[in-house]
């Protein structure tokens, strides 16, 4: 899609300023959260540089979390009831983490280093085509938190027993205990396993694919074009993606659901009124 299409969903986020709390939860909570978390709450509350509040406080409840090497971290909105929101972590750079993770802990950023670095591509089973490729560090990610057994949640969103990983939770989604909406949010490798994550949903749980959104900020491409128009095809604008970008010379690659473009910093006019643009009615 244009930039200067409307998209009423993520207009909502950005009116609301909750796709900053949604940033927040990809870029801090994801990092900060450790499976002990489960059944707590978080809070994030809009400010500018001084610490002065701008807008509302947004509070969580944290449903469960995913994974060692990749990491999601389930949310419950408090101000959205019915809503799940699926947050996936992006690259760390903190150089002083252990280097081998205890029991329940993340494994150490170094491994999202090596993730990131490893970029060839490999086919997957669950994906309809053998010409579809995707990022072997990426899928690596999406592995261990979708399949993974060391992961801590509930069997519904009343957080009440242990299940076999993200995509096992998310299948014993039904029912009542189906949520009405949801929302992949990642940043950087994150948003590329936000992406993954909602193309294995759609595989395996359409029903569940038919009411997700998905945010990706600033994802790099981790999948060829095959995978891309696959994408596309599912989620079209229920998948929204914000990257900057300076003097971008051609059209995004296909994956992509939406784009913002920056234009050079000695145009911040135009600039604040692509945005705009992109969010108004």
């Amino acid at each position: 899609m244009q930039a200067e299409a409307s998209v009423p969903w993520i207009s909502h986020l950005f009116r609301t300023g909750e796709a900053l709390a949604l940033q927040a939860l990809a870029s801090d909570y994801t990092v900060s959260l450790q499976h002990d978390a489960c059944g707590s709450s978080v809070e994030h509350s809009i400010r500018d540089a001084e610490g002065e509040k701008l807008g509302p406080s947004f509070r969580y409840k944290v449903l469960g979390v995913f994974g060692v090497e990749g990491r999601c971290v389930a949310f419950a909105p408090h101000h959205t009831p019915g809503t799940l929101v699926l947050a996936f972590r992006g690259t760390r750079v903190d150089s002083n983490a252990a280097s081998r993770p205890g029991r329940g802990q993340a494994a150490p950023p170094s491994e999202d280093i090596k993730a990131l670095l490893n970029s060839s591509m490999v086919g997957v089973k669950w994906l309809p085509d053998a010409a579809m490729r995707v990022h072997a560090g990426v899928h690596r990610h999406h592995a261990d938190l979708w399949d993974a057994e060391h992961s801590t949640r509930g069997s519904s969103l009343r957080l009440d027993q242990l299940g076999e990983g993200l995509g096992g939770w998310l299948a014993g989604l039904c029912g009542a205990d189906a949520p009405q909406q949801i929302v992949f949010v990642g940043l950087s490798l994150g948003a590329a396993l936000a992406q993954m994550s909602a193309l294995r949903l759609a595989s395996e749980q359409p029903q569940l694919a038919a009411r997700t959104s998905v945010l990706g900020l600033g994802s790099f491409q981790f999948a060829n074009a095959d995978v891309g128009r696959l994408f596309e095809s599912l989620y079209g604008e229920r998948a929204a993606q914000l990257v900057t970008a300076r003097r971008m010379p051609a059209r995004p690659p296909p994956q992509v659901g939406w784009w913002v473009q920056e234009p050079p910093r000695d145009d911040e006019a135009q600039a604040e009124a692509l945005v705009a643009a992109a969010v108004a009615d």
